[in-house]
């Protein structure tokens, strides 16, 4: 008689063992595909450890290719060593080259310096923490400045004898401006000027400086000149419009002037007489 019967109430109890008592236990609880396991939950290719991740495996464009060295620097000691070569060859006359020419202007812009630019690219990868320096310029401008100049020459050699020699060295330096002066635009070169840090330029190569100048020295000024005195007007018995003044009209005329009023005509009766 005290029994409890089963019947359809039986989830209604207060332990919440049933799937309305909202104990966790059921799907939403949180152990389902929603609960962060699934495809959505960051272990996924879009977890960021597929190929959209950033390629951090993926070496950079302008990393290191031979030992320290990058593109760019092979390129330059590529052309510095065409240049060395055809300043061995004949160039000059068909038995002179550059360096039994005699001139060392020739030979300073045809293989010396392209030779200490080569040889400053080498000591800046060896030495990345040395401030290498040549005047006021950097590695990269001397370079520049000496690409141009062994472009010009060996132009000029070219148009004048048209040799293989002066061929070859046009080449060279064509290779060694591309490298230098025109690198920081061609796509292949430009990643080599990438993740610089921002130096004060050297003193030399700052702007000038507008210099102060002294004020100039007030002037004492002048004493003021004193008016001078107006002369008398000389005096005239005929006006402007040629009469006699009437204040004067009574007077005798002056004995100069009575004479030259007497008409040469009437002197000379006189004088026969």
């Amino acid at each position: 008689m005290n029994q409890l019967s089963l019947g359809p109430n039986k989830g209604a109890n207060p332990h919440g063992t049933a799937p309305e008592a909202g104990a966790g236990s059921g799907p939403a609880a949180g152990t389902g595909p929603a609960a962060g396991t699934g495809p959505a939950a960051g272990t996924g290719p879009a977890a960021g450890t597929g190929p959209a991740a950033g390629g951090a495996g993926a070496p950079a464009k302008y990393d290191a290719v031979l030992g320290p060295f990058t593109i760019r620097d092979l390129m330059v000691f590529g052309s510095t060593l065409l240049l060395f070569v055809a300043s061995l060859l004949p160039m000059l006359g068909g038995r002179y080259n550059l360096w039994n020419v005699n001139n060392l202007f020739f030979l300073g812009i045809g293989i010396i310096l392209p030779l200490i630019v080569a040889a400053l690219f080498v000591a800046r990868r060896l030495q990345p923490d040395a401030v290498v320096r040549i005047g006021s310029l950097s590695v990269d401008q001397f370079a520049s400045v000496t690409a141009s100049f062994a472009m010009a020459l060996f132009f000029l050699a070219t148009a004048s004898f048209f040799t293989g020699s002066a061929l070859l060295g046009l080449i060279g330096s064509l290779g060694l401006l591309l490298a230098t002066v025109f690198a920081p635009r061609l796509p292949w070169l430009s990643s080599d000027f990438k993740g610089r840090t921002e130096t004060p330029a050297h003193l030399v190569a700052r702007d000038a400086a507008v210099p102060s100048r002294k004020p100039a020295a007030p002037k004492e000024p002048k004493a003021p000149r004193a008016p001078k005195e107006s002369k008398p007007a000389a005096w005239s018995p005929v006006t402007p419009g040629g009469a006699v003044p009437a204040a004067q009209a009574g007077q005798p005329a002056p004995a100069t002037q009575a004479a030259a009023a007497v008409p040469p005509a009437a002197a000379q009766p006189a004088a026969a007489q």
